[in-house]
């Protein structure tokens, strides 16, 4: 089957587009024909992508505003071509598009990723991630661990079952997402993987680069979303102290200079990895790394605390004041196979959903 893949793609973002590249593996796995549906999206074009007069236009009643654009151009000018160059290189592309011109696919499969979180598309209801484009109506309409948020849920209210049914089948990414849409609207909706968990450590070997092997080093990653610079300069503290007890150098994927390549291949080969992500977590349990995933309790910690007591080792959880020099201790074939038992059900909802009619 032909499936176009609709998600945030062109976000400067590891997880969005790492999500995007193991979703279109995973498919193609399945034998089928894959494309990510190029949509510009128009508000997230001009998150990331402002032009100076556009920035100079929206902020021209506040100083402090119109001092930072430098900053923003630069940092759009410094990210655009580290995430572009892994979207054309290992992505495929359909021809870019707008919410009246999507190309013609057997199926449209919409997720992962905030796809029905509105405040990430300037508050708004957006037509294509919601269903709401013209489609043949021999196509299906797929959602594949879809997220949203309590903002959204709440202000759509009960009306969000209308959207619903503009799918042929939606599953969610989070537990409690698919519980708030329960208890408003009496329909239970799925819960599978982000499909980073999806794919093995043999899919995410086509994109590393082998050059990090040689090194010996600990890696932080403090994830930008909730960044803090007081936080970041105590993890920060920590993993110098780790690295200096061991002898290793340190690397801050914080900064977010490096490769999507080098994200992914950074983890792979690091002695340790100490973490506030979500992400940064999965690839440490794909690749088998010691880990010190790091609760900040600013309610955004459950994405990894969850995943972690789901594969029994929510023992290696450790708060910001840890002082711990050596990593606890993971036995990682218990983990792999709790891991491939964990995604049973969301390869089964995808077969189920792709079946011919």
């Amino acid at each position: 089957m032909r499936i176009g893949i609709i998600t945030y793609h062109r976000a400067f973002n590891y997880g969005a587009v790492l999500q995007c590249f193991a979703l279109q593996e995973l498919l193609k796995s399945m034998d089928h024909e894959i494309q990510v549906v190029d949509y510009r999206q128009p508000f997230i074009e001009k998150l990331y992508r402002p032009s100076i007069m556009e920035q100079t236009w929206q902020n021209k009643f506040s100083i402090k505003a119109l001092l930072a654009i430098p900053s923003k151009i630069k940092t759009r000018n410094q990210l655009q071509p580290i995430f572009e160059s892994f979207v054309n290189q290992h992505l495929s592309l359909s021809e870019k598009c707008d919410a009246k011109s999507l190309p013609a696919f057997d199926v449209y499969l919409v997720g992962s990723d905030q796809m029905w979180s509105i405040n990430c598309v300037g508050n708004r209801i957006d037509p294509v991630y919601w269903g709401m484009f013209s489609r043949p109506n021999a196509t299906k309409l797929i959602g594949f661990s879809i997220s949203s948020n309590a903002h959204t849920i709440t202000t759509l209210g009960e009306s969000i079952l209308t959207y619903i049914e503009n799918f042929d089948s939606v599953s969610l990414r989070e537990r409690n997402i698919s519980d708030e849409i329960y208890g408003m609207t009496s329909k239970r909706l799925p819960v599978t993987l982000d499909p980073t968990l999806c794919v093995d450590a043999n899919t995410w070997d086509k994109i590393i680069n082998r050059a990090w092997e040689k090194r010996r080093y600990i890696v932080l990653y403090h994830v930008m979303l909730r960044f803090s610079p007081i936080v970041h300069s105590i993890l920060l503290n920590k993993v110098n102290q780790i690295a200096k007890f061991h002898g290793w150098d340190v690397v801050d994927l914080s900064i977010g200079n490096y490769s999507v390549n080098d994200f992914v291949s950074i983890i792979k080969y690091a002695q340790c990895v100490v973490t506030t992500s979500f992400h940064a977590t999965v690839f440490s349990i794909i690749f088998s790394r010691p880990l010190f995933p790091v609760r900040l309790h600013d309610g955004n910690d459950a994405r990894y605390v969850d995943l972690l007591n789901a594969l029994n080792i929510g023992g290696v959880l450790k708060d910001l004041d840890f002082d711990d020099k050596v990593p606890p201790k993971i036995d990682y074939k218990c983990v792999h196979d709790a891991l491939t038992k964990l995604r049973e059900p969301s390869l089964d909802y995808l077969t189920s959903c792709l079946r011919p009619c």
